[in-house]
């Protein structure tokens, strides 16, 4: 027993102590997905203690007598490997995800021998009393520990689900007619700097061919950077500031969990997949549930064994996504070691400037996420939804204060050129002519006349928040074309959607239609968050920035710096009059109130 408790706590303070999901939640729920998680996985230990045990009855003694060993020697093996791959990838950048055939099969024999060796001490203490004794009494108190926290949450309301009769959403309706959804979405896109929004350069030839039968919204903004902030806002319709998704590696919790737009379109029959990377950009890594059938090569359903039953997943869903990802980082590196499937290293595809460092680049990159998309509608007989977020191309690396680029075909920059606008043009070039793979299969196949697509990104540029984003709908038929000056928020998108398909959209999406432009006031505020990446020394990354977009200014509470400041979002097409701004006492008032009405807190804000 403590042999599991040690290894549950170790993972513990392994995401405690960097940025990840633990450092938005309280002191004691952090506690209780420690003691609880250690509860449910000591009850699978001791299940399979059992079977083992049961399995060699019929054998003598000490078969029997080292039964009790092998799972216990198994945990403290497990930990020992992750704790030294943890420290040799940290200090010297290189753990098992960096190595080959020949030094995986090696690090998996040091594993068995040393798996070997606790199981042959362990079995050798077995008579020595005060040890037994000593071990017996830790884990009682711990498993006492543990029933306090279960049993709480056991008294805990179910998160609210994405649809259902209070929202004015069930999941027996039907919809008036099934539309596909592509969601296409490239990486770190300036509207400014697309010639879909007027720019000097052709760098959207495929785009531009749809542009006379879209909805073009010229003034978007983006409600947070960097990636996985911006993409769970659109998928759940809700600001970060509400779902507390504030940073790369936090998760969504409570209701949150399963209240987005992937949830209430598989209510209503359709299939989904996520194309994206790992950690950045991927919403059953941020812990979004009941969504995505398949999400980055993993069928989801089928994707682990879940500790927790059915009808416990919804009060333990924190839990269990802890459970999941502890699960994960064994069973990844045990695959690469007996070389069945290779670890990837997410980080290292987004910041190698040199496609040779990275095994595989454009297999693992945007390329393969359009054939697997694509793949994906061929096999799929129900309406689909598909989104589609391609990193590789456009995707800034941060390099002496510069971003640099890894366009992959050439046009309006030299081969050695990585971080002018004409690489980032070309870059932009690259990720069109994916676009238009994608669009021209559609067209083959027939399948575009009943396909709504969406052309969005995540940010601007080198994660700047004062570039306008493209945001483009196209609807079948060419139903609602035309340019708007309204202003817009990527959190728009999910009810947009919804009102299209004739889906009521659920009370607790904070977006707009905006296909009722009549509705939106010009000075309707958008809300957007950057995180704080300034304090490299902190446990996890808060809120560095808050701000407020007002038509086409925008006012910002910096948390680092402590100050606060504004300006103009660049390009707006549909600027207001000064007049019509409140003061900016107001501003910050209202600012300051949106973030006390969501108990946003001081450690959160950095």
């Amino acid at each position: 027993m403590t042999t599991v408790y040690f290894y549950v706590f170790m993972e513990w303070l392994f995401f405690a102590t960097k940025p990840s999901f633990l450092n938005i939640l309280s002191n004691w729920k952090s506690v209780a997905i420690l003691l609880n998680s250690a509860l449910v996985i000591f009850a699978e230990a001791w299940i399979l203690e059992a079977l083992l045990f049961c399995a060699l009855i019929k054998f003598q003694t000490k078969p029997i007598i080292a039964s009790f060993f092998v799972i216990p020697s198994l945990f403290l093996a497990i930990t020992a490997l992750l704790m030294v791959d943890n420290f040799t990838y940290t200090v010297f950048q290189f753990g098992i995800i960096s190595t080959g055939t020949a030094l995986a099969l090696s690090c998996l024999l040091v594993f068995i021998g040393f798996f070997l060796l606790i199981l042959r001490k362990l079995a050798k203490s077995f008579h020595l009393d005060h040890e037994r004794r000593l071990f017996k009494g830790i884990g009682g108190v711990l498993l006492g520990l543990s029933f306090i926290p279960f049993i709480l949450g056991l008294f805990h309301a179910n998160p609210k689900p994405a649809v259902s009769n209070q929202t004015g959403v069930s999941s027996n309706q039907e919809v008036h007619e099934k539309y596909n959804i592509i969601l296409f979405a490239s990486d770190g896109i300036d509207a400014d700097h697309l010639s879909a929004y007027g720019y000097h350069r052709d760098t959207t030839p495929h785009l531009n061919r749809y542009v006379s039968s879209a909805r073009v919204m010229e003034n978007t903004v983006t409600n947070g950077t960097p990636t996985s902030i911006s993409i769970m806002s659109m998928l759940t319709g809700k600001f970060p500031t509400t779902t507390r998704f504030l940073s790369t590696g936090h998760m969504l919790t409570g209701d949150h969990v399963f209240q987005h737009l992937p949830g209430i379109l598989k209510s209503y029959g359709y299939r989904s997949i996520q194309e994206s990377v790992r950690f950045f950009a991927d919403s059953h890594d941020s812990n979004m549930q009941m969504a995505f059938d398949v999400a980055n090569g993993r069928t989801i359903s089928d994707e682990s064994f879940r500790p927790f039953p059915r009808f416990l997943k919804a009060k333990f869903s924190n839990e269990e996504f802890f459970v999941s990802k502890i699960q994960e980082r064994v069973s990844e590196r045990m695959l690469h070691m007996v070389r069945i499937k290779d670890m990837v290293n997410s980080y290292a595809l987004m910041v190698s400037e040199k496609l040779e460092e990275v095994d595989n680049f454009w297999k693992l990159g945007d390329e393969k996420r359009i054939e697997d998309a694509i793949s994906f509608i061929k096999e799929t007989n129900e309406p689909y939804f598909v989104h589609i977020h391609l990193h590789t191309l456009t995707h800034c690396i941060w390099v002496k204060n510069e971003c640099r680029y890894r366009p992959r075909m050439r046009q309006f920059s030299e081969i050695s050129d990585k971080s002018s606008d004409d690489a980032y043009d070309d870059a932009i070039l690259g990720s069109d002519r994916l676009f238009g793979e994608l669009m021209s299969w559609l067209e083959t196949n027939d399948q575009l006349e009943n396909t709504i697509i969406v052309y969005t990104s995540d940010h601007g540029s080198a994660w700047n928040l004062d570039h306008r984003v493209p945001l483009i709908f196209i609807f079948p038929d060419g139903n609602h074309k035309g340019r708007s000056k309204k202003s817009a928020q990527l959190v728009d998108v999910a009810p947009t959607l919804l009102d299209y398909l004739e889906i009521p959209i659920p009370e607790w999406m904070e977006g707009d239609s905006l296909l009722r432009p009549e509705e939106l006031d010009d000075l309707r505020p958008l809300y957007t968050v950057r995180d704080n990446k300034r304090r490299k020394a902190a446990s996890f990354f808060g809120l560095g920035g808050f701000r407020v977009n007002l038509c086409h200014k925008w006012f910002e509470l910096n948390y680092p710096r402590a100050t606060f400041r504004s300006g103009n979002i660049i390009n707006h097409t549909a600027p207001c009059p000064d007049d019509a701004f409140p003061p900016v006492e107001q501003i910050q008032i209202d600012m300051k109130e949106h973030l006390r009405t969501r108990s946003i807190t001081e450690s959160e804000t950095g």
